[in-house]
């Protein structure tokens, strides 16, 4: 059974002067009384999030991954099978992994293998932060360019500050990821922040679901892009971007960069994609 109950930020009809207003996010994620129930939605809006990246531009061939925790068996997690366009996903695809590597449910019988460097980092992340339910990492054109510089995000952006110290860098490439010394530094880089650029790799975010891990995604995917293309045109005219105060970064992100407002964030492209699809990703 599904439950959700509404939680509705009401304005004063005229709001004072100096009133300073809520955003409303609507209502919360559906709570289930079923885990197995559960497994079925997580693992549907898992297949969603993989085509929203993909109608986004946002994949590479058959690199990046993104993985869901198990809800009913909570040391493994959902990833794609390796070799899938993540336009083609659909639940009936999804491979259940636990922390040794091991297929124990899931997909389909000629596609039972899964991107090695996915097993590594995620199992990783899941096991080191159990606040974090969705891991979402591809090989997006604008992160991986501004990753090459080796530098922490710069807040030019309102966007930018659901980002303010709660990104990191990852310094220290080693290549692909294929083993538990890297994986253990990606972690250790990460932290509990939401979000981590890998040097000469790319973008990498978690979240409490997939909902909101893939938002964070888009949004420092588009911020990466925004100060390549602020940093050109400043640079042709001799300037330097404007930077948001640490106080207006702070207010901004208190506001902006919460769980709640990134779920929200991304519910347009879920709902938009799953229109498009007209529900293929439930097969």
């Amino acid at each position: 059974m599904v439950t959700a109950t509404t939680t509705i930020a009401t304005p004063s009809a005229t709001p004072a002067a100096n009133e300073t207003l809520k955003f409303d996010f609507g209502p919360p994620a559906p709570s289930f009384e079923d885990k197995y129930e559960e497994r079925q939605y997580v693992k549907e809006r898992l297949a969603l999030a993989y085509r929203v990246l993909a109608r986004e531009g946002l994949c590479e061939g058959a690199s990046g991954h993104l993985t869901s925790r198990d809800p009913v068996d909570r040391n493994c997690f959902w990833v794609n099978p390796y070799g899938l366009h993540f336009s083609r996903m659909t639940s009936s695809h999804l491979l259940l992994i636990d922390h040794s590597g091991k297929i124990v449910a899931g997909g389909l019988a000629h596609l039972q293998r899964y991107n090695a460097a996915a097993f590594v980092i995620h199992s990783a992340i899941h096991a080191s932060r159990p606040d974090v339910d969705s891991v979402v990492h591809a090989h997006s054109p604008s992160g991986k360019a501004f990753s090459t510089l080796g530098r922490p995000l710069p807040f030019y952006t309102q966007d930018s500050a659901v980002f303010y110290e709660d990104v990191a860098l990852y310094a220290n490439h080693g290549g692909v990821v294929l083993n538990n010394k890297e994986s253990g530094e990606i972690v250790n880089a990460l932290g509990g922040k939401k979000a981590l650029i890998m040097q000469n790799h790319g973008l990498l975010t978690v979240g409490g679901c997939i909902e909101s891990a893939v938002a964070w995604f888009m949004l420092l995917e588009n911020e990466c892009k925004c100060v390549l293309t602020a940093e050109a045109a400043a640079a042709m005219s001799g300037t330097k971007p404007i930077s948001l105060s640490s106080e207006v970064a702070k207010f901004s992100w208190q506001e902006t960069g919460s769980e709640e407002a990134g779920r929200f964030e991304a519910l347009p492209f879920f709902d938009l994609v799953e229109e498009e699809c007209n529900g293929a990703h439930r097969r």
